[in-house]
């Protein structure tokens, strides 16, 4: 696996999010999921955690990352960064993704 892919998330504070995301081989083929577990910490810039997607993986070759309302009315509005990472059966780890969070307060 090469770099990873970056993405951006814009979760709005309050409200449930979710994405899912198809994973790739570098060849451009489906990524075969299965064995995998997944984790994705949301961080502040300095480092510290603020929160964790559920990471969850609705066929072999897709992965979701959700974050229930709840935890996004505890996120501060700013800009976080994250990344996947995938483990499979091994202990191998593989960093997929990074990006940013940027987290919204509503306005009505």
């Amino acid at each position: 696996m090469g770099k990873p892919a970056f993405y951006r998330h814009e979760v709005r504070q309050g409200e449930d999010y979710s994405v899912n995301l198809d994973l790739k081989n570098p060849d451009g083929t489906a990524f075969n999921n299965s064995g995998y577990t997944g984790a994705s910490n949301i961080e502040t810039l300095d480092g510290t955690i603020a929160a964790s997607f559920t990471v969850s993986f609705p066929d072999t070759d897709t992965v979701t990352l959700s974050l229930s309302k709840t935890v996004t009315a505890a996120l501060s509005p700013r800009r976080y960064i994250h990344d996947l990472k995938l483990t499979d059966a091994g202990g191998l780890t593989t960093y997929w993704i990074e990006g940013d969070v940027i987290v919204s307060k509503g306005v009505s």
